[in-house]
């Protein structure tokens, strides 16, 4: 059988290909190798360091590997572009455009048993009640409320794959009826319904970033509000219906920054304005907005806050990244507000005596 002559316009391409490939292939080794001050290339001296080569390694790909970053935004987005999700790791890809943080549980919250490990609900039902002992042997109020993860909230915009087995099984919710069930004590704040509830209105998270809008802030501080009212009647709650929204369009948030798209994806970034006059001022000027999403630093998060209307003397409020956004809100029943981006601190108590203590915690710290 005679053999077909190759086109040599198609052996030239052939080798052009396979060069590039191999372009490819070697440039990343090389500058793997190479490392950089900080970060060498793991190289083991003795068969002991065999062992723990692969560990070394690892740490190596995810702190000193200079192309780690650009090659993943690249997988990222054609991943997004041709199959309509993210390549995986601690990001997940959801509908519509949504991401969720998986590293902080999206998949934990709905797998088919407790979310939360009994030890560390008793954990936490021993620390809060330790936390709450500890205010009301001194006369001060204290509030407690879990912040709920995004997927406990958006439902119906979870990545494929991911479905609610049964009701209530996210650590937000099994926290607090651990913490019902446990202490006639312990009353945590419900937010997860109200945040559900308030979804018509406005959407109460970002769709690229782990943390809630102004939207969402402002439910949460309703109900924490609603709380309140019942020690303190004079409070006054602001109807959600009196709240004018508007919308601007910025970068992406946390989770798009993970993924090397924050340029690439769009955010929608919702301020509220409330109808009364009511101003609230700190002796460095204005509330931060959290219009950089969770951009902001622990400066930031702590800052002494005034308002001149206010219903109640004093608050210390205790909170992660999640209580930037409620900062606006909270500082408006309360003649001075300290915000304090920490854990409960009975010295901090101690020292400011407050009427009102509130901690807020993610559920992605649980």
């Amino acid at each position: 059988m005679a053999r077909i002559p190759r086109n040599p316009q198609s052996r030239r391409s052939t080798r052009l290909r396979n060069g590039v490939f191999v372009m490819l292939i070697t440039f990343p080794l090389i500058l793997m190798l190479r490392g950089d001050s900080n970060e060498p290339f793991p190289r083991p001296h003795s068969i002991y360091d065999l062992f723990y080569l692969p560990a070394d390694f690892k740490h190596y790909f995810s702190q000193g590997f200079r192309l780690r970053k650009p090659l993943a935004r690249v997988q990222n987005q054609f991943m997004l572009k041709f199959n309509g999700r993210s390549a995986g790791g601690p990001v997940a890809t959801g509908q519509n455009g949504w991401l969720f943080l998986a590293k902080a549980g999206v998949r934990d919250d709905y797998r088919n048993r407790p979310p939360l490990e009994r030890e560390t609900a008793e954990k936490w039902r021993i620390q809060i009640e330790s936390n709450q002992r500890f205010c009301r042997e001194r006369g001060i109020d204290y509030y407690f409320a879990v912040v709920p993860a995004k997927e406990t909230v958006m439902l119906d915009e979870l990545p494929t794959g991911i479905e609610v087995r049964r009701a209530g099984t996210s650590r937000a919710q099994h926290l607090q009826r651990f913490f019902l069930t446990k202490s006639i004590d312990l009353q945590p704040i419900d937010l997860v319904q109200p945040l559900q509830n308030s979804r018509p209105w406005a959407p109460p998270f970002y769709k690229t970033d782990t943390h809630w809008n102004e939207a969402g802030a402002f439910i949460g501080y309703l109900e924490l509000l609603k709380r309140i009212a019942l020690k303190y009647p004079t409070v006054k709650i602001p109807p959600a219906d009196t709240v004018s929204l508007a919308n601007h369009k910025i970068t992406g948030g946390n989770e798009a920054q993970i993924m090397g798209l924050e340029n690439v994806v769009d955010e929608t970034f919702i301020t509220l304005t409330l109808p009364d006059e009511r101003i609230v001022h700190t002796s460095g000027g204005a509330l931060p907005t959290f219009a950089q999403l969770n951009r902001a630093s622990f400066d930031q998060g702590n800052l002494v806050a005034r308002c001149d209307l206010a219903e109640i003397p004093q608050a210390i409020v205790f909170h992660d990244s999640f209580g930037l956004a409620m900062m606006r809100f909270l500082a408006r029943n309360f003649e001075k507000t300290q915000f304090v981006w920490s854990k409960f601190s009975e010295p901090a108590v101690d020292r400011i005596r407050p009427t009102i203590v509130i901690e807020l915690i993610w559920a992605g710290h649980l």
